[in-house]
């Protein structure tokens, strides 16, 4: 238990692409919560190969199994911030190309989305346009039609003013035809 507990395990995290296999950052994870028995969660930090900044978090599960009592164990003492060596084991061919395949698909594939939002960027930035046009349009058409219906409404108003004079004219003029 003892050796355990002080015991931890190098995580390295590494990406792949067109040129080759890239070590992107490590992480180091302690043992000592499997001494606890049962599914376990342990958890550590990712560290930037490049520039030694934190740029994840790792989540490990694990539980430790009895296997009954074994010959004595050999536990080496594992360096700190110094992830285990990566085994170079050769690729079989198939797997490079199916893999090549596959990272030319997503490539073409995030080129084709972004394609996609552009071009749908530039038909909204149309159609708004069009609408602002149209909209400019109907704006000045009923500007137009609110002057000409001012303009009859004082037409229709300076008549009936003028019918009215004429009336009390002709009421005037029969008064006075009446005496």
């Amino acid at each position: 238990e003892a050796v355990v507990s002080t015991q931890s395990t190098g995580v390295q995290f590494w990406s792949k692409s067109r040129d080759g296999d890239y070590l992107e950052g490590t992480s180091v994870v302690s043992l000592s919560a499997l001494l606890q028995g049962g599914l376990q969660e342990m958890s550590g930090k990712i560290i930037s190969k490049s520039d030694e900044n934190v740029i994840g978090e790792v989540q490990v599960t694990g539980w430790l199994e009895d296997k009954g009592k074994t010959p004595k164990p050999v536990f080496t003492q594992a360096q700190p911030n110094k992830p285990p060596e990566r085994s170079e084991e050769p690729i079989p061919d198939r797997q490079k190309s199916t893999y090549k395949a596959a990272l030319e698909l997503e490539l073409w594939k995030e080129m084709e989305q972004e394609k996609f939002i552009k071009e749908l960027e530039l038909k909204s930035e149309a159609r708004m346009k069009q609408i602002k046009s149209e909209w400019k349009k109907k704006e000045m058409e009923r500007d137009e039609e609110s002057k000409r219906q001012v303009l009859e409404y004082n037409k229709l108003k300076d008549k009936m003013k003028a019918a009215l004079r004429d009336l009390e004219i002709r009421e005037n003029q029969l008064v006075e035809q009446e005496r």
